[in-house]
């Protein structure tokens, strides 16, 4: 399950698109928050999964309006706006699919 794990937070951290509007300490909150759902909807599910996999591809298009959105701030306010939209995000990875 570890190595499940680790592969799926490297497929996040190697999506570019993720953070590129982004300032270093909003793209580096904004991972965190990813690596945090990843492991628990892969903890949740047991495994890769398709309802899994469905879940992840959904974090992923979620952490790319996030960051697109919070992208077109200035830097000075990128890291606080996105912990904003982190403390009202949903707590566990149902709350992704809406």
């Amino acid at each position: 399950m570890e190595e499940v794990i680790r592969s799926a937070i490297e497929r996040l951290l190697e999506d570019e698109a993720l953070t590129a509007d982004l300032v270093d300490a909003a793209a580096r909150r904004l991972l965190d928050w990813g690596i945090a759902q990843v492991t628990a909807t892969l903890r949740e599910t047991g495994a890769l999964t398709e309802e899994a996999q469905a879940r992840l591809t959904a974090l992923r298009g979620r952490m790319r309006d996030m960051a697109r959105q919070v992208g077109q701030l200035s830097p000075d306010e990128q890291a606080s706006a996105l912990q904003r939209w982190l403390d009202e995000a949903p707590p566990s990875p149902e709350g992704l699919d809406t």
